[in-house]
């Protein structure tokens, strides 16, 4: 008898055999540490049992001080202000309106640290007091023990237990002050970035980060259910300075033998993403993602169950200074091939930020889609993805569902495996970067 372990062990291998392929040279990346964290989609809905654990690491040898913000992309209806996912939340003489905000906090990480929260409930000194959270790992005054998770203030204490020495005496994570997110239900995206203690952008590569969306199993008629992806990370960029290799991009000073690897980055709160060597701060966005799938409606390889894909787009470019939406606006362009290499192709604006299921982005009846199973003709295809406007970084959830869905605006039905798209090529040409503000 298969397991519902081994069902979901399974499912998730199908998501990781589409992503395989792909293209190369594309230089954001969900495996290695980076200066700006992107997690394009964070969930909460109480109602469905539903929560994100928001995990983040320093791999670097000294602290590393983190400005975040949580982009809120609820809609909202006109007569009560709630939350909405359709007009038919909002009564009869009211409407659904899109709305972005932001959220900013900030987090401080002691030297090797990793930190987590949920993201309904957040992480500071005062949810921890009430019980409402987990409390902060350490306070200013301890270190821990290298040998075992132990606080201490000395080698001698460590020494006693067998433990090791006391490291990070003095550190802490002093200045945290995770929140909650705003509003329950809430879906949106977080973005981190790695800042000096004064709150100047800072030029290293020292975060990485991923995220779990969990469906309680407090009911038993809901399914269990938990989707991890990586943070993608944007890396800080660094070039030559002096000598024959001047203007060079480099990772370390030994590319430079006769000159320094710096960073171009001048200060300000303008975080220049891509674009010509002259003017990025940033590693680029990718001019294409690649999203590798089963087209909606296909069936899944054990038991020939339907499936759909939930895709998540947000925008590289956005104002955090003024929090205007257009800065963060991108039209999606998509081919979209079957295994015959059959094309396809549709668009989809994306401002701020867009969930949606495949087969609901070129038409509202889903098997009418083009990435309908029965429309594609073949059971996978794969598509490229290009922002015109703002650069795009996106996920993708390959989950079981019935087709058409009885309700597409929740697609957080039935079991899956999230994963993160492939990138390939760098928008580096005059016109093409992308932009960050921050207030």
């Amino acid at each position: 008898m298969l397991t519902r372990k081994a069902f979901l062990a399974r499912l998730g291998l199908v998501a990781g055999l589409l992503v395989l392929a792909g293209g190369a040279g594309a230089t954001t990346t969900p495996d290695r540490a980076a200066a700006i964290l992107v997690y394009p989609k964070i969930v909460v809905d109480s109602e469905l049992g539903i929560d994100t654990i928001v995990q983040i690491s320093n791999e670097a040898a000294q602290p590393a001080d983190l400005h975040c913000f949580y982009v809120n992309a609820n809609s909202h209806c006109t007569t009560t202000g709630l939350p909405c996912r359709t007009g038919s939340e909002c009564g009869p003489f009211g409407a659904c309106v899109p709305g972005w905000s932001e959220l900013d906090f900030s987090v401080r990480l002691t030297a090797d640290q990793p930190l987590y929260w949920l993201a309904s409930q957040g992480r500071n000194r005062g949810c921890a007091q009430s019980g409402d959270c987990e409390p902060l790992p350490l306070g200013g005054g301890f270190g821990v023990c290298s040998g075992a998770p132990i606080q201490c203030t000395s080698d001698s204490f460590c020494q006693a237990f067998s433990a090791g020495t006391c490291l990070n005496v003095g550190a802490g994570n002093a200045g945290t002050s995770v929140p909650p997110v705003p509003e329950d239900p809430f879906i949106g995206e977080l973005k981190c970035i790695l800042v000096n203690p004064d709150g100047t952008p800072r030029a290293a590569n020292w975060v990485a980060g991923q995220a779990t969306i969990v469906r309680d199993a407090s009911d038993p008629d809901v399914n269990v259910d938990a989707q991890s992806y990586a943070a993608i990370g944007i890396r800080a960029y660094f070039q030559c300075e002096g000598g024959d290799n001047h203007g060079m991009a480099c990772s370390s000073a030994a590319q430079c033998p006769d000159g320094n690897c710096v960073s171009p980055q001048n200060g300000d709160d303008i975080l220049v993403l891509g674009g010509p060597d002259s003017q990025r701060e940033y590693e680029s966005c990718p001019s294409v993602l690649i999203a590798n799938h089963l087209f909606d409606g296909a069936p899944e390889p054990i038991n020939g169950q339907p499936v759909v894909t939930d895709l998540t787009l947000v925008p590289c470019s956005q104002d955090f200074l003024l929090g205007s939406a257009n800065q963060g606006f991108s039209t999606a362009q998509f081919l979209v091939f079957n295994e015959f290499e059959q094309r396809f192709s549709t668009s989809l604006p994306v401002r701020c930020f867009e969930e949606t299921l495949l087969s609901n982005i070129d038409t509202r009846n889903n098997e009418r889609s083009i990435f309908s199973v029965n429309v594609a003709g073949t059971v996978a295809g794969q598509s490229r993805i290009r922002g015109v406007g703002s650069g795009l970084l996106g996920v993708a959830r390959l989950q079981l569902a019935g087709f058409p869905p009885q309700n597409p605006t929740l697609p957080w039905q039935g079991p899956g495996a999230g994963y993160n798209l492939h990138e390939e090529g760098q928008r580096n040409d005059a016109g093409q970067e992308d932009i960050v503000a921050l207030p």
